[in-house]
């Protein structure tokens, strides 16, 4: 007991450290508690020793999978950050992540949470690198685009390139771009950029992650109007997000003066 002890009043030292740097936004998105569980104090050590191993590592390098213990108290767990932002933001947000799923997941053999920046998931169940495709959430622009048609086929050549570098990336399944197409222009006449990110969760190896993104593309199509300017769509094992306006927080490279250009990168 005065190890359990020990050990929370060190995991509570770190994350009210790690939390005391603010990120931008940390509005809860959903939280999910299963398989409640009682008198099991193996079981909710190795919880506890997964939630603090994602807090650390994730918090040095922006994503992590990890498992703890053996048998059917073995607890697996994922974390992952957005892949632009900031090392500081990312581990703001999950520390608030592993306050809130210990708080409301107390005795809860699985447990997920999303916030916009950064996700953490635990299961006593083997879930590694299968990819989730139910929907986490939607939202889309209410504006419109005057040339719809032209909109759309710029998009769709922006979001398979996104498809292909997060899918492909070794390490952070994470790609982002944005694309300018003269032919778009807004009310002050000026070319229209779209930009736009797309990510999995960092155990799916690529095929998994390509057919979440798959999945993920074929339901902004369905759900966000042809001509609605922007989209963000959240499944469980994956996200695709696109905007005229920027949202990342990288640095994109201008893209030349050219009738068509177009800036990608990965992570």
């Amino acid at each position: 007991m005065a190890f359990s002890n020990h050990f929370f009043f060190l995991f509570a030292l770190i994350v009210l450290i790690i939390s005391g740097i603010k990120g931008d936004d940390t509005d809860l998105i959903r939280l999910e508690c299963g398989k409640n569980f009682t008198n099991n104090d193996n079981l909710q050590a190795n919880i506890n020793n997964t939630i603090f191993d994602l807090v650390t590592k994730t918090s040095a390098y922006g994503f992590a999978n990890t498992s703890h213990g053996s048998g059917s108290d073995t607890v697996y767990g994922i974390a992952d950050c957005r892949g632009d932002v900031s090392d500081q933001i990312c581990s703001a947000c999950i520390a608030n992540a592993s306050q809130q799923i210990q708080t409301t997941c107390w005795n809860s053999a699985e447990a997920r949470i999303w916030y916009p920046y950064c996700f953490l998931r635990y299961n006593t169940s083997n879930f590694i690198g299968q990819a989730d495709m139910n929907v986490v959430g939607l939202w889309y622009s209410s504006d419109n685009m005057m040339n719809p048609k032209v909109f759309k086929s710029t998009l769709t050549e922006l979001l398979v390139v996104l498809w292909f570098t997060a899918a492909n990336a070794e390490n952070r399944k994470f790609g982002w771009g944005q694309i300018e197409n003269h032919n778009l222009k807004n009310s002050n006449d000026e070319a229209v950029i779209i930009y736009g990110m797309a990510q999995c969760t960092c155990d799916l190896n690529n095929l998994a992650c390509s057919m979440c993104l798959a999945n993920a593309f074929n339901k902004t199509e369905s759900k966000c109007g042809e001509a609605d300017t922007g989209c963000y769509l959240i499944l469980k094992s994956c996200a695709v997000r696109y905007e005229i306006n920027p949202f990342l927080f990288l640095d994109a490279t201008t893209p030349p003066e050219t009738t068509r250009s177009i800036t990608f990168g990965d992570i």
